[in-house]
């Protein structure tokens, strides 16, 4: 509805994809703190493994939400 008024619409989601695409800034923190184990074959970050080790682990949620929320 915004968008179509004329407002300029950032779509969150997509950008916090971005961030932690393999390269990016992001991504090379997250691995430097979770490890190489959250990594998928093609280097991406398995989503479903990162977010075990963040829900179980409050210090662990808060390291993460520090990189992708600084």
């Amino acid at each position: 509805m915004l968008r179509e008024l004329g407002a300029k619409v950032i779509d969150a989601d997509q950008l916090a994809r971005e961030i932690v695409q393999p390269g990016q800034e992001a991504w090379k923190e997250i691995v430097e703190a979770f490890g190489k184990e959250i990594l998928r074959q093609d280097q991406s970050i398995n989503r479903e493994k990162l977010r075990r080790i963040v829900f179980q682990d409050e210090k662990a949620r808060k390291r993460l939400e520090a990189i992708t929320h600084p």
